[in-house]
């Protein structure tokens, strides 16, 4: 291994030289940091998914439960529940170690965990602008809270966030401030 294969890493104001690519959880019970990780096994040599952030902020905050703890291979392991899934990515974006990824190409976004593809989606297109950005199966729950919760909503649109606040007559006005 060369010099170059080698990054430094600061922990605690102390320098540590680690091969890229090196696990950061190893790295740092080398040099004596605990650090909570309850998504990973060091017998199985990756993240597992198992700290179940994900399965509760899909049930608990967006209401969908499309996530639940199941068993394979007489692993405990994060797993879809068939039709649940709204495509919000949510999941991905609290995943600490990064087993559930979202990408969205061109129209459709996918949604895997260990690298198994548990969902396809299309994309809405923004009415304003015209980018691809979230999956109806989304908006429609997000409109559906929204006129359940908040009394400025009055009518259904299709604007993604950008253009939901320029085109929002409760923001006209506000955008000039100055700092």
């Amino acid at each position: 291994m060369t010099m170059s294969d080698m990054i430094s890493i600061t922990v605690n104001n102390s320098s540590l030289q680690v091969e890229e690519g090196e696990n950061l959880l190893k790295a740092l019970q080398l040099v004596g940091v605990r650090l909570p990780a309850v998504c990973f096994h060091p017998a199985l040599h990756k993240a597992v998914g198992v700290c179940r952030l994900c399965e509760r902020v899909c049930k608990e905050v967006v209401g969908a439960g499309a996530l639940k703890l199941g068993k394979r291979n007489g692993q405990r392991l994060i797993e879809p529940l068939e039709g649940r899934c709204i495509g919000c990515g949510t999941c991905a974006n609290i995943c600490p170690t990064h087993v559930i990824l979202v990408t969205d190409d061109e129209n459709v976004r996918t949604i895997s965990i260990r690298d198994e593809v548990i969902g396809r989606h299309p994309l809405a297109t923004c009415e304003g602008c015209g980018k691809r950005f979230a999956t109806p199966k989304f908006l429609e729950v997000a409109h559906d809270r929204a006129v359940d919760h908040h009394p400025d909503v009055k009518e259904h649109h299709r604007y993604c966030p950008e253009c939901a606040k320029r085109l929002s007559p409760r923001v006209a006005g506000t955008l000039t401030r100055r700092y």
